[in-house]
């Protein structure tokens, strides 16, 4: 069999038989594609292609087999596919610059396709590269604003566990943001969030995170912490978004003394001027990638501040099989200092750290929740792990 009749063959077998008597395929051999012109054939599969259900890419539910596809404008395209399964280097988790080739179906045509194999319960984020220019798939519906990246697609397996959480994310928050200038902490400003209904008799744990501005934007961490508090799911709780400075990696880095100071001058503001339970246990530093290992060091070095330390997808920057500087001690937290560790398989070195840290802080003896999965490191990774962190530290009264 041809790479086209296998190919056409696979389209029959994913498309519903509805859709395949709409498009007359039903009724046409394979031999009649084979001999129809190059363009005849692409027009044909490219019109399967679009009726798919969820569109592109296809997959093979049974084998984990992808098919990514473009259809070019002309046959000398040059076509590619980068994404989480495409790292710039072995152990890296960003991605490369120009992919993995999409080669043409047939030879002079246009539609281009490339297939991999992925774990049953991936998420997978990715782009096509069209002549040197990164874009979105155009086929696929799940597209999404992809950081550093801009506009990515998303490919998610039949086995991925979705978050059960519904959240709007355009919509104005319920609780509301005040702002800290940063000449009041000496630092990066903060925007303080009150949950809806806030009650200044009452007391409430509070979540501090780096990377506010990007928690606020990219997490929409106001509309989380509405959606999660009105539907029971968590405890109200006051947040804390702390900006990054422009030097973010060096003051999220091990020892970098003028983040200790500056997030210490934010917790006793905030336990100043608003209705806090001033108890590490109720006292919450999380993070994403070096904010993780900000939020692990912040742990460790202010020991008497925060009791819960989550870390998703912590970047440690500790060479492999080396744990990170603050774990090398027998007794590293205090007692009751709660974990979370998440990390992704697709983010290699990190993943591999982070299982470490894990593993290590549980052989300590401390309470450590993980969860990890097969995606990138990403913040659509993070945004839908958050909703599980945040329910673990904070279940509902």
């Amino acid at each position: 069999m041809t790479r086209l009749a296998a190919l056409f063959a696979t389209l029959l077998l994913l498309a519903p038989l509805s859709v395949a008597a709409q498009s007359g395929a039903a009724g046409r051999s394979i031999s009649e594609y084979r001999e129809a012109s190059p363009a005849a054939r692409d027009a044909r599969i490219a019109e399967m292609l679009s009726e798919l259900p969820g569109g592109t890419p296809a997959i093979d539910a049974e084998s984990g087999e992808v098919t990514f596809f473009y259809l070019a404008e002309t046959p000398d395209t040059s076509v590619s596919v980068r994404g989480d399964f495409t790292p710039s280097a072995p152990m890296r988790f960003d991605w490369s610059e120009t992919g993995v080739a999409m080669m043409p179906v047939v030879p002079g045509g246009r539609l281009f396709a490339l297939t991999r194999t992925f774990e049953a319960d991936a998420r997978i984020d990715y782009q096509l590269v069209v002549n040197g220019k990164a874009q979105v798939d155009p086929g696929n519906i799940r597209n999404r604003d992809g950081g550093i990246y801009g506009q990515t697609s998303e490919l998610v397996m039949p086995g991925y566990d979705e978050p059960g959480l519904s959240v709007a994310w355009n919509a104005p928050p319920k609780g509301r943001f005040e702002t800290v200038s940063g000449d009041v902490l000496h630092g990066p400003r903060a925007r303080v969030y009150l949950p809806e209904g806030y009650d200044p008799a009452r007391r409430y744990p509070v979540i501090y995170v780096p990377d506010g501005a990007a928690w606020d934007s990219y997490f929409h961490f106001g509309q989380t912490l509405d959606t999660l508090i009105s539907a029971g799911r968590m405890a109200p709780a006051i947040a804390v978004l702390m900006d990054a400075p422009p030097d973010r990696s060096r003051f999220y880095g091990y020892g970098a003394q003028d983040y200790l100071d500056y997030v210490s001058a934010v917790v006793a503001w905030v336990d100043g001027h608003y209705p806090t339970i001033r108890d590490r246990a109720a006292r919450a530093h999380l993070g994403t990638s070096a904010g993780g290992r900000a939020a692990l060091h912040a742990g460790y070095a202010l020991p008497d501040t925060f009791g819960l330390i989550g870390m998703m997808s912590p970047s440690f920057r500790a060479p492999e099989g080396v744990t990170p500087p603050d774990l090398e001690e027998p007794s590293p937290f205090p007692e009751g200092t709660r974990f979370w560790v998440s990390s992704g398989s697709y983010e290699r070195r990190i993943d591999e750290s982070a299982r470490k840290a894990a593993a290590l802080l549980t052989e300590r003896g401390y309470d450590v929740t993980t969860h990890y999965t097969h995606e990138g490191h990403s913040l659509a990774t993070w945004r839908n792990m958050l909703p599980d962190l945040l329910e673990t530290f904070f279940p509902p009264d």
